[in-house]
């Protein structure tokens, strides 16, 4: 799984990604970073496809689901960013 995306936007993404990981007990995937002038190009290796499905799905869920921008899935969604914040990424 490949991005293109401003900081900003790749934090969002990982949170998302993050959330998805623990509702489905998925192993954290390789990741590969690489600065694009003002943008970050991320690629995600998962362990296997029906993980990367699972997690896309979850990703195509809360693109079309306005509700996720409140409520727990927010506040989910800060903590997981506050956590890759403090690993550094």
């Amino acid at each position: 799984m490949r991005f293109n995306l401003s900081k900003h936007e790749a934090e969002n993404l990982l949170a998302t990604i993050w959330i998805a990981l623990e509702k489905h007990g998925i192993a954290s995937p390789k990741m590969k970073i690489l600065p694009r002038d003002a943008e970050l190009e991320i690629e995600l290796l998962f362990d296997s496809r029906r993980d990367e499905n699972l997690v896309r799905a979850e990703l195509s869920q809360a693109m079309v689901r306005p509700e996720f921008v409140h409520g727990s899935f927010a506040r989910r969604q800060s903590r997981a960013r506050a956590m890759l914040r403090a690993a550094g990424t």
